[in-house]
Protein backbone atom coordinates (compact mmCIF):
# COMPACT_ATOMS: atom_id res chain seq x y z
CA UNK A 1 0.00 0.00 0.00
CA UNK A 2 2.65 2.36 0.88
CA UNK A 3 4.48 2.12 -2.53
CA UNK A 4 1.31 2.16 -3.96
CA UNK A 5 0.77 5.95 -2.68
CA UNK A 6 4.68 6.23 -2.77
CA UNK A 7 4.74 7.07 0.42
CA UNK A 8 7.91 4.98 1.21
CA UNK A 9 11.43 5.16 0.20
CA UNK A 10 11.46 5.49 -3.82
CA UNK A 11 14.55 5.23 -5.73
CA UNK A 12 15.76 7.34 -8.74
CA UNK A 13 15.59 6.44 -12.56
CA UNK A 14 18.61 5.58 -12.40
CA UNK A 15 18.73 3.37 -9.82
CA UNK A 16 16.24 1.65 -11.52
CA UNK A 17 18.15 1.53 -14.40
CA UNK A 18 21.02 0.07 -12.74
CA UNK A 19 18.54 -2.97 -11.48
CA UNK A 20 16.99 -3.77 -14.70
CA UNK A 21 20.64 -3.93 -16.38
CA UNK A 22 21.78 -6.24 -14.00
CA UNK A 23 19.14 -8.55 -15.47
CA UNK A 24 18.99 -7.66 -18.76
CA UNK A 25 22.94 -7.21 -19.64
CA UNK A 26 22.83 -6.26 -23.44
CA UNK A 27 20.72 -3.25 -22.52
CA UNK A 28 22.51 -1.68 -19.36
CA UNK A 29 24.34 1.06 -20.62
CA UNK A 30 21.96 1.74 -23.69
CA UNK A 31 18.87 2.43 -20.86
CA UNK A 32 21.38 4.69 -18.68
CA UNK A 33 22.55 6.24 -21.95
CA UNK A 34 18.65 7.38 -22.63
CA UNK A 35 18.10 8.34 -19.21
CA UNK A 36 21.54 10.49 -19.11
CA UNK A 37 20.08 12.28 -22.98
CA UNK A 38 16.46 13.07 -21.24
CA UNK A 39 18.30 14.49 -18.56
CA UNK A 40 20.38 16.83 -20.95
CA UNK A 41 17.02 18.21 -22.32
CA UNK A 42 16.39 20.76 -19.66
CA UNK A 43 20.57 21.57 -19.45
CA UNK A 44 20.81 21.97 -22.96
CA UNK A 45 17.50 23.43 -25.04
CA UNK A 46 19.97 24.57 -28.32
CA UNK A 47 20.21 21.10 -29.29
CA UNK A 48 16.66 19.45 -28.82
CA UNK A 49 16.04 18.10 -31.81
CA UNK A 50 19.56 16.49 -31.77
CA UNK A 51 18.79 14.82 -28.38
CA UNK A 52 15.38 14.13 -29.19
CA UNK A 53 16.56 12.15 -32.44
CA UNK A 54 19.63 10.08 -29.91
CA UNK A 55 16.60 9.27 -27.66
CA UNK A 56 14.49 7.44 -30.73
CA UNK A 57 17.03 5.86 -32.19
CA UNK A 58 18.18 4.22 -28.16
CA UNK A 59 14.26 3.63 -27.52
CA UNK A 60 14.34 1.64 -30.76
CA UNK A 61 17.23 -0.41 -29.61
CA UNK A 62 15.87 -1.32 -26.44
CA UNK A 63 12.09 -2.46 -27.63
CA UNK A 64 13.04 -6.16 -28.62
CA UNK A 65 14.11 -7.75 -25.34
CA UNK A 66 12.87 -10.47 -24.00
CA UNK A 67 11.77 -10.91 -20.53
CA UNK A 68 12.05 -14.29 -20.15
CA UNK A 69 15.56 -14.48 -20.15
CA UNK A 70 15.56 -12.91 -17.01
CA UNK A 71 14.51 -15.44 -15.41
CA UNK A 72 16.44 -18.51 -14.58
CA UNK A 73 13.97 -21.61 -14.57
CA UNK A 74 16.63 -23.29 -12.50
CA UNK A 75 16.77 -21.51 -9.61
CA UNK A 76 12.98 -21.23 -8.99
CA UNK A 77 12.92 -25.12 -9.25
CA UNK A 78 13.36 -25.22 -5.31
CA UNK A 79 9.71 -23.40 -4.90
CA UNK A 80 8.30 -25.67 -7.07
CA UNK A 81 6.38 -27.96 -3.84
CA UNK A 82 5.43 -24.74 -2.49
CA UNK A 83 3.36 -24.07 -6.06
CA UNK A 84 2.14 -27.67 -5.94
CA UNK A 85 -0.51 -27.57 -3.28
CA UNK A 86 -2.36 -24.24 -4.35
CA UNK A 87 -2.43 -25.22 -7.87
CA UNK A 88 -4.09 -28.88 -6.99
CA UNK A 89 -6.53 -26.57 -4.64
CA UNK A 90 -7.06 -24.23 -7.86
CA UNK A 91 -7.71 -27.27 -10.16
CA UNK A 92 -10.42 -28.92 -7.27
CA UNK A 93 -12.05 -25.67 -7.45
CA UNK A 94 -12.07 -25.28 -11.13
CA UNK A 95 -13.34 -28.82 -11.61
CA UNK A 96 -16.23 -29.27 -9.11
CA UNK A 97 -18.17 -25.28 -10.31
CA UNK A 98 -17.97 -27.12 -13.95
CA UNK A 99 -20.39 -29.95 -12.57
Amino acid sequence: MFKLYKLGKTISHTEAANIIGQHFQPIRDKLLNTLQLHDQVSQEPEHLSLIHASINQKSAELRPISFSSAIDLRKNRKYLPYAAFPLLALIIICLRHRV
